[in-house]
């Protein structure tokens, strides 16, 4: 009976395990699956910044399109401010506001601020004088964000009167797409992006597979407006690190000035530099911008400018075909947007996972009376 109820014991004790030992499996392959999905989802999110084929606006044909808003409001002592909402923005586009006041013989200053789907404020107008009747005044607006923003216009002064507010975007034309004209199309990188001001600066880091011993330009502008009478001084300081991890910092005019101390342009222009490239490979692109608005749109575009040496390397006879269909391939991105120290805790936990089962095993195998 003794003997019996050991072996009992011992079967009951070989379960436990083996129920331990399932359960931490399956926790670890959950844990590995849940891991790498993230992983894949940052890199989906980074590819679909860094392939200028990528957008498609086929489900959102109808919105973000064409007129928007078309309509007379009334500014009176009792209503100088009207809020329009629901204005249904797509990333990348630029959007024109057009307004005048068509009450006879009024003048008034008027601001505009926007709210964007985040609920961040942006102030975008300012008259710097009296605007008068009939006197059509424009802002044009480049989209950071896809969603419903809404603009508020206040009257600060003046009779009470109407004005004319219009909202397009009836050209489908791309920020900074004025500015590059033709070099436009030859884009082989294109984003818009918002930067929320934080002390010190705020730092980004992209990778772009570029090919060997061509000429790339890289074209920064902002596309947001800042009103009139705001501070609005956005500076950029700029590295590019090569395959090899050889880093390239870009400056103004070495040693006497850096690219820092130059700052972006007037909204919907850019500034620009060449970078040609020695191999083919994952570039880093790390910058830093430093702004006084709180929050602003800026545009970054990668132009490929074509070859500037034929790859004659003796050493090479055959440097391969040149690329014509102006295609990039991302395939190697992802191992850039895992960082070394995730590398390190992904090894140490199935290195302990491992532990673990042969310990179960093993104690499985001998299990003590």
């Amino acid at each position: 009976m003794g003997k019996l109820n050991k072996n009992m014991k011992k079967e009951i004790r070989i379960k436990k395990n083996k129920i331990t030992l399932t359960i931490v499996v399956i926790f670890g392959l959950l844990s590995i699956f849940i891991y790498n999905e993230k992983i894949i989802l940052n890199y989906n999110a980074v590819y679909n910044q860094v392939n200028p084929n990528f957008l498609n606006l086929s489900d959102e044909s109808l919105h973000g399109m064409g007129l928007l808003h078309d309509d007379i409001h009334i500014f009176s002592s009792e209503n100088s401010t009207i809020k329009i909402p629901n204005l249904y923005f797509l990333n990348s586009y630029n959007y024109l506001i057009l307004f005048s006041i068509v009450t006879d013989g009024s003048r008034c200053n008027l601001n505009i601020s926007l709210i964007d789907p985040t609920d961040d404020i942006e102030y975008i107008f300012n008259s710097s004088r009296l605007i008068s009747f009939n006197e059509y005044k424009s802002v044009k607006y480049g989209a950071a964000l896809t969603g419903n923003f809404s603009l508020i216009f206040q009257k600060l002064d003046g009779p009470n009167l109407n004005m004319h507010i219009k909202i397009e975007q009836n050209s489908e034309e791309h920020c900074l797409e004025d500015s590059l004209g033709n070099l436009f199309n030859a884009r082989i990188y294109y984003d818009i992006f918002k930067v929320s001001k934080i002390d010190g600066g705020k730092n980004f880091s992209w990778v772009r597979l570029l090919d060997s011993d061509k000429e790339f330009r890289f074209y920064f502008g902002k596309v947001s407006p800042i009103a009139y009478g705001l501070a609005n001084n956005t500076q950029l300081s700029i590295k590019i690190i090569d395959p090899d991890g050889i880093e390239y910092q870009i400056w103004d005019n070495y040693p006497e000035g850096v690219w820092i101390n130059k700052s972006l342009p007037d909204v919907h222009n850019t500034i620009s530099f060449p970078f040609v490239t020695a191999k083919a490979g994952d570039y880093i692109i790390e910058f830093m911008i430093e702004q006084d608005p709180d929050h602003i749109n800026i545009g970054m575009i990668i132009v490929d400018m074509g070859y500037v040496s034929t790859q004659n390397d003796t050493d090479n006879p055959n440097p391969g075909e040149e690329n014509d269909d102006n295609t990039t391939i991302v395939d190697h991105i992802i191992q850039y947007m895992t960082p070394i120290e995730a590398y390190i805790m992904m090894t140490a936990f199935v290195s302990i996972l491992m532990l673990f089962v042969l310990t179960l095993t093993s104690r499985m195998k001998n299990p003590k009376n």
